[in-house]
Protein backbone atom coordinates (compact mmCIF):
# COMPACT_ATOMS: atom_id res chain seq x y z
CA UNK A 1 0.00 0.00 0.00
CA UNK A 2 1.27 3.51 -0.68
CA UNK A 3 1.21 5.54 2.54
CA UNK A 4 1.93 9.16 0.40
CA UNK A 5 -1.07 11.09 0.53
CA UNK A 6 -2.77 11.79 -2.71
CA UNK A 7 -2.88 15.03 -4.04
CA UNK A 8 -6.16 16.71 -3.99
CA UNK A 9 -7.73 16.40 -7.86
CA UNK A 10 -8.05 19.45 -9.97
CA UNK A 11 -10.88 20.91 -11.34
CA UNK A 12 -10.12 19.89 -14.99
CA UNK A 13 -9.80 16.18 -13.74
CA UNK A 14 -12.87 16.38 -11.46
CA UNK A 15 -15.00 17.16 -14.57
CA UNK A 16 -18.05 14.26 -16.07
CA UNK A 17 -16.74 14.68 -19.21
CA UNK A 18 -13.69 12.26 -19.69
CA UNK A 19 -13.15 11.75 -23.64
CA UNK A 20 -12.69 14.04 -26.52
CA UNK A 21 -14.10 13.57 -29.72
CA UNK A 22 -11.75 14.87 -32.46
CA UNK A 23 -12.45 15.45 -36.26
CA UNK A 24 -10.62 17.07 -38.79
CA UNK A 25 -11.35 19.96 -41.06
CA UNK A 26 -10.39 21.87 -43.81
CA UNK A 27 -9.79 25.88 -42.94
CA UNK A 28 -12.92 26.82 -44.80
CA UNK A 29 -14.80 24.16 -42.81
CA UNK A 30 -13.61 25.27 -39.46
CA UNK A 31 -14.51 28.76 -40.80
CA UNK A 32 -17.61 28.11 -41.43
CA UNK A 33 -18.11 26.46 -38.28
CA UNK A 34 -16.82 29.25 -36.19
CA UNK A 35 -18.58 31.37 -38.35
CA UNK A 36 -21.97 29.72 -37.65
CA UNK A 37 -21.26 29.66 -33.70
CA UNK A 38 -20.90 33.09 -33.31
CA UNK A 39 -23.53 33.89 -35.20
CA UNK A 40 -25.22 31.48 -33.09
CA UNK A 41 -23.83 33.22 -30.00
CA UNK A 42 -22.54 30.15 -28.93
CA UNK A 43 -18.73 28.33 -28.20
CA UNK A 44 -17.71 26.17 -30.91
CA UNK A 45 -17.99 22.75 -28.86
CA UNK A 46 -21.32 23.97 -27.74
CA UNK A 47 -22.27 24.59 -31.48
CA UNK A 48 -21.18 21.42 -32.70
CA UNK A 49 -22.75 19.37 -29.60
CA UNK A 50 -26.25 21.02 -30.18
CA UNK A 51 -26.16 20.20 -34.04
CA UNK A 52 -25.37 16.50 -33.56
CA UNK A 53 -27.49 15.87 -30.30
CA UNK A 54 -30.23 18.30 -31.03
CA UNK A 55 -30.11 18.51 -27.09
CA UNK A 56 -26.88 19.25 -25.84
CA UNK A 57 -25.76 18.35 -22.04
CA UNK A 58 -24.08 21.82 -21.23
CA UNK A 59 -24.90 24.88 -20.78
CA UNK A 60 -23.99 26.76 -23.41
CA UNK A 61 -21.98 29.90 -23.06
CA UNK A 62 -24.16 32.84 -24.72
CA UNK A 63 -21.83 35.27 -26.72
CA UNK A 64 -23.03 37.81 -28.28
CA UNK A 65 -22.83 37.90 -32.31
CA UNK A 66 -19.99 40.48 -33.80
CA UNK A 67 -21.14 42.82 -35.86
CA UNK A 68 -18.18 43.05 -38.26
CA UNK A 69 -19.86 45.96 -40.52
CA UNK A 70 -20.22 48.22 -37.25
CA UNK A 71 -16.91 46.92 -35.99
CA UNK A 72 -15.11 48.19 -39.76
CA UNK A 73 -17.14 51.55 -39.46
CA UNK A 74 -15.69 52.02 -35.83
CA UNK A 75 -12.20 51.46 -36.52
CA UNK A 76 -12.87 53.77 -39.69
CA UNK A 77 -14.00 56.47 -37.14
CA UNK A 78 -11.00 55.79 -35.09
CA UNK A 79 -8.38 56.10 -37.73
CA UNK A 80 -10.29 59.20 -38.78
CA UNK A 81 -9.99 60.45 -34.87
CA UNK A 82 -6.50 59.59 -34.64
CA UNK A 83 -5.52 61.87 -37.23
CA UNK A 84 -7.29 64.71 -36.15
CA UNK A 85 -5.84 63.86 -32.69
CA UNK A 86 -2.14 63.99 -34.27
CA UNK A 87 -2.61 67.54 -36.05
CA UNK A 88 -3.83 68.53 -32.83
CA UNK A 89 -1.23 67.65 -30.73
CA UNK A 90 1.41 68.92 -33.63
CA UNK A 91 0.09 72.27 -33.41
CA UNK A 92 0.15 72.33 -29.68
CA UNK A 93 3.67 70.92 -29.88
CA UNK A 94 5.07 74.08 -32.43
CA UNK A 95 3.17 76.28 -29.77
CA UNK A 96 0.21 76.56 -32.12
CA UNK A 97 -2.71 77.79 -30.53
CA UNK A 98 -4.99 74.49 -30.22
CA UNK A 99 -7.30 73.84 -33.10
CA UNK A 100 -11.22 74.88 -32.61
CA UNK A 101 -11.87 71.28 -33.63
CA UNK A 102 -10.87 69.62 -29.68
CA UNK A 103 -14.82 69.44 -29.09
CA UNK A 104 -15.29 67.43 -32.85
CA UNK A 105 -12.41 64.95 -32.14
CA UNK A 106 -13.49 64.02 -28.51
CA UNK A 107 -17.39 63.38 -30.29
CA UNK A 108 -15.68 61.32 -33.16
CA UNK A 109 -13.84 59.44 -30.26
CA UNK A 110 -17.05 58.87 -28.30
CA UNK A 111 -18.93 57.81 -31.29
CA UNK A 112 -16.49 54.95 -32.35
CA UNK A 113 -16.49 54.08 -28.49
CA UNK A 114 -20.30 53.84 -28.53
CA UNK A 115 -20.33 51.70 -31.85
CA UNK A 116 -17.86 49.48 -30.73
CA UNK A 117 -20.03 48.71 -27.46
CA UNK A 118 -23.36 48.54 -29.88
CA UNK A 119 -21.54 45.89 -31.94
CA UNK A 120 -20.06 43.96 -28.92
CA UNK A 121 -23.93 43.63 -27.42
CA UNK A 122 -23.20 45.86 -24.70
CA UNK A 123 -25.01 48.91 -23.55
CA UNK A 124 -22.59 51.93 -24.77
CA UNK A 125 -21.64 54.42 -21.55
CA UNK A 126 -20.46 57.50 -21.84
CA UNK A 127 -17.27 57.63 -19.68
CA UNK A 128 -14.76 60.07 -21.55
CA UNK A 129 -14.44 63.53 -19.87
CA UNK A 130 -17.05 63.83 -17.72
Amino acid sequence: MNDMPQPSRSGSETRQRHSIIGFRATPDERAELEKAADNAGLSLSSYIRACVLQAPQTRARRRPPVNQAMLAQALATLGRAGGNLYQVSKRLNFGEPAAADVPGVLAEIRAAGAAIMEALGRVPRDNIGG
